[in-house]
C-alpha cells in the first residue's frame, strides 16, 4: 500500500513539474521572438534616426544661410522628430534589455528535454 500512495503522491508533482516546464518553454520561445521583433525595430528606427539627422545638419545650414521663418520652422519640425525617435529608440534598447533579462531567468528554469 505504502508503494502504491507514493506512486499515486508522484503523479500530481510529476504532472505539475511537466507542465510548468511546458509554460517555461512557451515563454522562452515568446520572449525569444519578441528579443527579434524588438531587434528589427530598433535597426528601422535607427536607420531612420540616421536619415532624419542628416536632413537636420541641411536644414541647419538652410536655415543659418536663409534666415526665413520657415527655414526656421523647417529645422524645429525634425528636430522634434529626431527627438522622438531618439526616445523611441531608447524605449526599445530597455525593452529589448528587459526581454534578455526575462529570457536569461527563464533559461534557468528551462529544462529542455534531450531526444536521442
Amino acid at each position: 500500500m505504502n508503494g502504491r500512495q507514493s506512486a499515486f503522491s508522484e503523479a500530481p508533482r510529476a504532472y505539475n513539474c511537466t507542465m510548468k516546464q511546458r509554460r517555461v518553454a512557451q515563454r522562452v520561445e515568446e520572449a525569444t521572438r519578441d528579443i527579434l521583433t524588438t531587434d528589427e525595430q530598433i535597426r528601422t528606427l535607427a536607420e531612420q534616426l540616421v536619415i532624419w539627422e542628416e536632413m537636420r545638419d541641411d536644414l541647419h545650414v538652410r536655415a543659418l544661410v536663409s534666415e526665413t521663418p520657415q527655414a526656421t520652422a523647417d529645422l524645429s519640425g525634425i528636430e522634434r522628430q529626431c527627438h522622438i525617435a531618439q526616445l523611441a529608440l531608447d524605449v526599445q534598447r530597455n525593452r529589448k534589455n528587459e526581454l534578455e533579462q526575462e529570457l536569461e531567468i527563464l533559461m534557468n528554469e528551462w529544462e529542455p528535454k534531450v531526444v536521442s
